[in-house]
C-alpha cells in the first residue's frame, strides 16, 4: 500500500542515492531544512519520491514607463539593491522574477539575473 509521510532522518541515505542516480546533473539536492514541508511517498517501505515546498523570494516591480530609460534603470538598480538586502536578511540565497518584456529581461540579465534550469511552471491552488 502506498503511503505519504513526513521525511525522517533515516530516509536521507536513500534520498541521496535516488538523487545521485537520476538528478545529480540537473540540480543540487537541497537539505530541506528551510522548506515549509517535506514528504516521502513510499510503498512497501521503499521510497518512491520525496518533495517539499521551498519558500522563494520573488521580486515584483511596477515601473512608470513614461520616465526616461536612464532614470528607470537607476531606479531599478536601487530597487534591486533593496530587494537583495531584504532577501539576504530573510535567509534567501536568490531572488526570482518573472518577466514578460524582452527589454526588461535583457536589462535584468545585465545586472546578474540568469535563466533558471528548466522552465518555470505554476500550479494554481
Amino acid at each position: 500500500m502506498m503511503i505519504i509521510r513526513c521525511i525522517e532522518p533515516k530516509d536521507l541515505f536513500d534520498i541521496r542515492r535516488i538523487h545521485n542516480e537520476h538528478f545529480k546533473h540537473e540540480f543540487e539536492l537541497p537539505d530541506f531544512k528551510e522548506f515549509h514541508c517535506v514528504y516521502v511517498v513510499e510503498e512497501g517501505g521503499k521510497i518512491i519520491t520525496v518533495g517539499g515546498i521551498r519558500p522563494i523570494a520573488e521580486s515584483i516591480i511596477v515601473t512608470d514607463m513614461n520616465i526616461i530609460a536612464k532614470t528607470r534603470v537607476r531606479a531599478l538598480l536601487e530597487m534591486l539593491n533593496a530587494h537583495k538586502y531584504c532577501a539576504r536578511t530573510a535567509g534567501y540565497d536568490g531572488i526570482h522574477c518573472f518577466v514578460q518584456n524582452e527589454i526588461w529581461e535583457k536589462q535584468l540579465s545585465k545586472v546578474g539575473f540568469h535563466h533558471t534550469k528548466g522552465e518555470a511552471l505554476v500550479l494554481g491552488i
